[in-house]
């Protein structure tokens, strides 16, 4: 089996984001038709080892559409744990996450830098426990508002109220639209690449 590994922070978040959004190809060329059963192989194994794993019953365009809507869920399962990672390893360096800092800064007053973590490592819980039905968990110093004001792709920044969302299902409106993800992982490979190549980057919240 063939399979790309990560190597250090910037390929990390690299691999992360084409992994997700490889995850949306899959689910739109499902739901356009231009992946269907035929498409794949009717059975899985070899023969010469033991029986061949097949789907029952058949696979219809509709299950199609909903396994690939599932893997954009797992996408951002397993690429908000990668990415929460490489930010630890780039960013971390002795100091504690944003939000275990003492004295605690207000949510509203962090730098881009420190409210992005944030968000990242909220994601990142809210699919840990549950993949396929995350939940927004919000307590303590993870509950606010929290302001990230220059996102690519975004023109008005982007700001997410966690104390309205605790316990609540995660849903793509959260983000923006379906695309707003997709955005916070640019903009977590831009920081990543920067300071790994020693670039100035936002100081974190003091």
């Amino acid at each position: 089996m063939e399979y790309i590994q990560d190597q250090d922070p910037v390929t990390a978040v690299k691999l992360a984001r084409n992994y997700h959004l490889f995850a949306w190809f899959l689910h739109d060329a499902a739901l356009k038709g231009s992946l269907t059963p035929d498409n794949l192989p009717p059975s899985l194994g070899n023969p010469n080892e033991g029986p061949l794993i097949q789907w029952q019953p058949p696979l219809t365009q509709e299950d199609l559409c909903a396994w690939t809507g599932n893997s954009i869920l797992a996408s951002i399962a397993i690429s908000a744990q990668a990415v929460d990672r490489a930010l630890d390893d780039t960013f971390d360096r002795g100091m504690k996450r944003p939000r275990d800092r003492k004295p605690l800064p207000d949510a509203a007053t962090l730098s881009d830098i420190d409210a992005l973590r944030t968000v990242m490592y909220m994601i990142r819980s809210t699919f840990a426990h549950n993949p396929f039905n995350p939940t927004w968990l919000c307590r303590g110093p993870y509950k606010g508002v929290f302001r990230i004001k220059h996102v690519p792709g975004m023109a008005e920044g982007f700001e997410i109220n966690t104390a309205l969302l605790h316990k609540q299902p995660f849903d793509f409106a959260h983000f923006g639209g379906d695309t707003g993800y997709l955005h916070l992982l640019d903009l977590c490979l831009t920081y990543v690449e920067d300071a790994r190549r020693g670039a100035r980057v936002s100081p974190p919240t003091t």
